[in-house]
């Protein structure tokens, strides 16, 4: 039998740690980016090198970043 190594990426919180493994039909991605865009359309909160669940989101202000979703290199 042959087995080999696949790496696979998830959202996780940068507040609490949770991990988010449900994404529709899917459980993970090949790509940060992939990760990112689905987490654009969520309650997660994305910046250019953070992500928080809506648990552990930072209040929105017109100062803050947190409502900008970021690039994240693939």
């Amino acid at each position: 039998m042959a087995i080999h190594e696949v790496t696979y990426y998830q959202a996780k919180c940068d507040g609490c740690g949770r991990i988010e493994d449900d994404y529709g039909e899917y459980t993970a991605f090949g790509t940060p980016g992939c990760v990112v865009d689905m987490m654009w359309d969520s309650d997660w909160s994305v910046t250019d090198d953070k992500m928080f669940c809506e648990d552990c989101r930072p209040p929105v202000d017109e100062e803050d970043d947190y409502d900008v979703h970021g690039d994240v290199d693939e």
